[in-house]
């Protein structure tokens, strides 16, 4: 949890002032970009809905061809 133990004022007052939690570095590196995106201050700024759905349909994808080959290589060697 981000903002553990502060209060929602807390929270209000960072997030107005631009301040946003670390996105954590084990993320696919499309997916860390769009939270960063979806998080602009700038609401005109952030992609829509649409825009989030499809890229995070896009990653599932690649994340499934991924793992698809890796399974795919690693049992040609048993």
């Amino acid at each position: 949890m981000p903002y553990r133990g502060m209060t929602a004022d807390m929270v209000i007052s960072l997030v107005k002032s631009g301040k946003r939690p670390a996105v954590p570095e084990s993320l696919p590196f499309g997916v860390r970009q769009l939270i960063e995106e979806c998080w602009a201050q700038n609401p005109a700024a952030r992609p829509t809905f649409k825009e989030v759905a499809e890229r995070l349909k896009d990653e599932m994808t690649a994340l499934a061809n991924a793992t698809l080959a890796t399974t795919q290589s690693s049992s040609r060697f048993t």
